[in-house]
This record gives structure tokens, C-alpha cells and sequence, in this order.
């Protein structure tokens, strides 16, 4: 079967887990929608249990419950350790420590919610590098694949963060940068350790796909665009959320550990810049690849010339 049209047709029967997918998406989006007025730092709580959610259905459905625990414990112990390690040493990401704003139990010293968010959000991530490269996870005997896989989910993941540490950490305080940085008072040492980090889950999971490479993927390829939406689309609604954000944010001022005071709307609107040249690009690219008819490729591959 051709790469294109498994991943743009598939029967008209949705499936239960698929269901709940579409469920847990829709309860985020009303969710949040209240949360954005009522209490806008707690609305990634939202976001984290939709998003783990999904992943763990979705991901089920193609890796199996244990591929799907592999990539959450790699995730998480991946996540927690360089967390921990940063604290300590300064590497990877910078120097910090946690507020722990949600009052969350700790591993070492990083909340419970920072290495689910990992996966969570990772997984969204995976999936759009996945469908951006034509189902690769099928393909990983290929090096092409093996290597351009957890790249392309790496910067996913990673636009996420570049969207989200000024306000999180310079106006909620959910973490504090001890020196400052340029970037409305984060580093730049904290994004290269960030695509390090994520990269080193997804590098680390291709490669446990491709051992597995006669049980995993699993059948999916014909469930069609109603089991691959959930997760972009999720990830699309965190991106439109940082627009809402700057259209409902009132003004103000924040000071970070140095002392610099930066003004909260100058944030915002950055965030919202941002935001649709990364995020909103990346969900709409991915959505357009998962729509673009399987008829496109078939007529340009009889137009071709043949071989001699």
C-alpha cells in the first residue's frame, strides 16, 4: 500500500479508543477555555492529562502498552535526570530550580508534572514528525529514517519550549533563571539543552523500534485521518492558546532573579509572534501533508519518465 494513502484515507468506522481520543480533546478544549479566564497558569494542568491521555491510546494502538510504557519511561527518566543534573551542575539547560507552583510531588527536585509533560507533549511531537515523514517508524531498517525521525520531532518538541519559558518562568515563576538570559530572562544555554534532551528520548526510542522492527509498528495503517488527528490537533490548540494569551492578558511588569524588569505584554506578544511562525507552521504543515490526496503522488509518479 502506498505510504500517501494510508495515512489520507482509511475506512469511514471509528474505533473506541479512537473515540475517547476525539473525547479527551474536546473536554482540554472546554476545560481550558474556562481556565484561560479563571486561572491561565493552571491551564497546562489541563493540556498534561489530555495529552498523556491520548498518548497512551494512541500510542497503545501502534506500539503496543509496552512500546508505549518504553517511550514514558524513557521520557521521564531521560527528562528527571537532566532535570536533577541542571539543578545540580548547570547542565544542560542552565541554572534554576523549581517553585513547584502546583504543589506536586517531587522526584529529586523537579515537580511530578515536568517529566509527564515531557511525554506528553513529546508524543504530540513524534506523531507530527511521524506523519511529516511518511510513517518513518515503519521504514527504521533505513538510516535515513532511524536519524531524521527523533530530529524532526526534537525541533517540535523544542518550539514548544521556545513559546512557553518567558511567561512561564519570568511572569508565573513557575521556575527561576539565577542568571537571567536574554531572552526576557532565559538563557540561551536552556534551548540547546532542551533539543539535546528531547532528542536523546526519541533518538533512544527509534532505536528500540527498530530492534523490534518484525512486532512494531502495529496495525494502524488503515485507520485513517480520525486516529492521527487527535494528537496534532492537540498540539495545534496549545499553539493557538499562547494567541489567546496575548489577546486576554492584561499589562504589567516582571522582575527575574537579576533584577531586570521586563514588561508582561512585551512577553505575551512575543510569545504570540513565535508561536505562528513554529508551532503553527509545523501543525499546519503536518496537517497538510495528512490531507494532501493520495491521487497527487500516484500522477506524479505516472508522469515520471521510465527507466531505462
Amino acid at each position: 500500500m502506498n505510504v500517501q494513502t494510508s495515512l489520507a484515507d482509511g475506512p469511514n468506522k471509528v474505533n473506541r479508543p479512537t473515540k475517547w481520543m476525539w473525547a479527551f480533546l474536546i473536554a482540554n478544549l472546554l476545560v481550558s477555555a474556562v481556565m484561560y479566564v479563571r486561572a491561565p497558569a493552571y491551564q497546562v494542568l489541563s493540556v498534561m492529562v489530555a495529552a498523556v491521555c491520548i498518548a497512551f491510546i494512541h500510542g497503545s494502538l501502534r506500539y503496543g502498552v509496552k512500546g508505549i510504557l518504553v517511550l514514558f519511561a524513557l521520557c521521564t527518566v531521560v527528562g528527571y535526570g537532566m532535570e536533577n543534573l541542571s539543578i545540580a551542575t548547570g547542565f544542560p539547560f542552565g541554572w534554576y530550580h523549581y517553585t513547584n507552583l502546583f504543589h506536586m510531588p517531587q522526584i529529586g527536585k523537579v515537580p511530578l508534572d515536568v517529566g509527564t509533560l515531557y511525554f506528553a507533549m513529546g508524543y504530540n511531537a513524534w506523531v507530527m514528525s511521524n506523519i511529516l515523514l511518511d510513517r518513518a517508524d515503519t521504514r527504521l531498517h533505513q538510516a535515513f529514517n532511524r536519524i531524521a525521525l527523533p530530529l524532526v520531532a526534537a525541533f517540535i518538541m523544542a518550539m514548544w519550549d521556545v513559546v512557553l519559558d518567558p511567561t512561564t518562568a519570568t511572569i508565573n515563576k513557575t521556575w527561576i533563571w539565577h542568571n537571567s538570559g536574554g531572552y526576557f530572562g532565559v538563557p540561551f544555554k536552556n534551548f540547546v539543552g532542551w533539543y539535546f534532551v528531547v532528542y536523546l528520548f526519541f533518538q533512544a526510542f527509534t532505536l528500540y523500534l527498530a530492534s523490534r522492527a518484525k512486532h512494531t509498528p502495529l496495525s494502524t495503517a488503515d485507520q485513517g485521518k480520525a486516529y492521527w488527528l487527535p494528537p496534532v490537533l492537540l498540539y495545534l490548540s496549545v499553539a493557538l492558546g499562547w494567541i489567546v494569551t496575548y489577546a486576554i492578558s492584561p499589562d504589567g511588569t516582571s522582575t527575574d532573579a537579576l533584577g531586570y524588569v521586563w514588561r508582561n505584554q512585551d512577553i505575551y506578544e512575543t510569545a504570540a509572534i513565535v508561536v505562528l511562525y513554529t508551532m503553527l507552521f509545523a501543525s499546519v504543515l503536518t496537517l497538510l501533508r495528512l490531507f494532501k490526496p493520495a491521487s497527487d503522488s500516484t500522477a506524479e509518479q505516472q508522469s515520471r519518465p521510465a527507466s531505462p
